[in-house]
């Protein structure tokens, strides 16, 4: 599993809110943006990185939350922003404005219905070196400025726990499936996620070296030391304890209540395997859904 928002709710955000103001933008875009800035708040609390990907500036140091209660939290906050949008909905009488309410509550809806999905259905799984190497690789991006590549430092100590207040990444996603280890009927991941998870360790510290040699940056060795132990560790642990309990099979459909009378493709839906990206090369910023509350 991945970890940043659905790309639907990320996509909808970014498309409602992706107008700056001038002094000839409509008054309804603005009323739009306002109306987006909770979204834009929750994603760069919970999935930050999701939050550079569409250009906020705000996000860049921080990482992802995978906190404990991560799934109540996000809940209460999303349910809260979906619940504001439609009280601007009710008084709202300009079509466009309730265009773009629409969308930004119809993909909020959808986030927290495929994170109940997984909640229920699905045991938490973190291709860690993926999420570390795709959060730092949107700020290093040579289009971006110095200033804001350079914020990756901090964000690479964080996720190293190399920062007062902040716990490595890699122990946070190990504790947050080892909760849910002991219910087996939760689905485990497809053991190719697994295997990817374990034999692309060393490629994607090897990335994310050569990002930050490329930007020229120094001052990051020493988090990245400590980062590739703590992959690699999580590496042993992905191949003692998850890759035997690994499902053979890629069948990723799960049938629902019968009152809901349909099925859910949880990992298609959610902070599942739904985008591959390759480590290295020329790659858009569209970032996976790798958060799953």
């Amino acid at each position: 599993m991945k970890v940043l928002l659905r790309v639907g709710l990320v996509a909808a955000v970014g498309c409602v809110a992706a107008a700056g103001y001038t002094a000839d933008t409509p008054a309804w875009v603005q009323t739009s943006n306002q109306a987006a800035e909770p979204l834009l708040e929750y994603i760069t609390k919970y999935t930050p990185e999701n939050g550079s990907s569409i250009g906020i500036d705000q996000a860049d140091e921080a990482v992802v939350d995978l906190k404990p209660n991560l799934y109540a939290r996000s809940k209460e906050d999303g349910e809260k922003i979906v619940q504001q949008l439609h009280a601007k909905e009710a008084t709202e009488s300009d079509p466009n404005v309730l265009r773009d309410l629409e969308i930004l509550i119809a993909a909020q809806k959808n986030s927290l219905e495929t994170a109940r999905l997984n909640q229920e259905l699905m045991l938490p799984f973190y291709d860690v070196g993926q999420i570390v190497f795709q959060g730092l690789q949107a700020l290093l991006d040579p289009r971006n400025s110095a200033g804001r590549q350079a914020r990756a430092i901090v964000r690479l100590n964080r996720y190293a726990g190399q920062e007062t207040g902040f716990e490595a990444i890699t122990e946070l996603a190990k504790a947050r499936t080892e909760a849910m280890l002991g219910n087996a009927k939760l689905v485990r991941p497809y053991v190719s996620e697994v295997n990817d998870a374990i034999n692309n360790t060393q490629t994607y510290l090897d990335g994310i070296a050569e990002l930050f040699g490329t930007a020229k940056l120094t001052g990051w060795e020493q988090a990245h030391d400590a980062l590739s132990r703590q992959l690699l560790d999580y590496k042993h642990w992905l191949q003692k304890q998850i890759l035997p309990q690994a499902r053979q099979t890629n069948q990723k459909t799960v049938r629902t209540s019968p009152q809901a009378g349909r099925s859910a493709s949880l990992r298609d839906a959610g902070w599942g395997h739904s985008v591959q990206r390759r480590p290295f090369g020329n790659q858009n910023q569209e970032t996976a859904d790798l958060f799953r509350p």
